[in-house]
């Protein structure tokens, strides 16, 4: 196996697509077609992704330094923090309204 991570990146995106195909499955009585072809392609997509992996990896760009960048940076952890804030504020006022 190699030793460049490629093995996990391979389970974490052929997760999302099984996730994805559960989400779409989940919908019964196929009520929301759209949607549900949409999350079947979705899936469809991220397993194919997932199985050609090695052949995409080396054209992917890599961000490590971007990303060290951003966890090293306490305005973007701040940033981070009020959008997920405001985003669970919304998501708390959307409930307690349909409520």
């Amino acid at each position: 196996m190699p030793g460049d991570g490629s093995l996990e990146v391979q389970l974490f995106i052929g997760s999302l697509a099984a996730a994805a195909a559960a989400l779409a499955m989940a919908q019964a009585g196929w009520t929301h077609r759209w949607f549900v072809r949409g999350m079947f392609a979705v899936a469809i997509i991220l397993a194919a992704t997932a199985v050609g992996w090695p052949k995409i990896s080396p054209h992917v760009p890599e961000i490590d330094d971007w990303i060290s960048n951003v966890t090293d940076s306490r305005l973007a952890w701040f940033v981070i923090g009020i959008v997920l804030g405001l985003v669970t504020g919304f998501a708390i006022g959307a409930w307690l309204d349909a409520r």
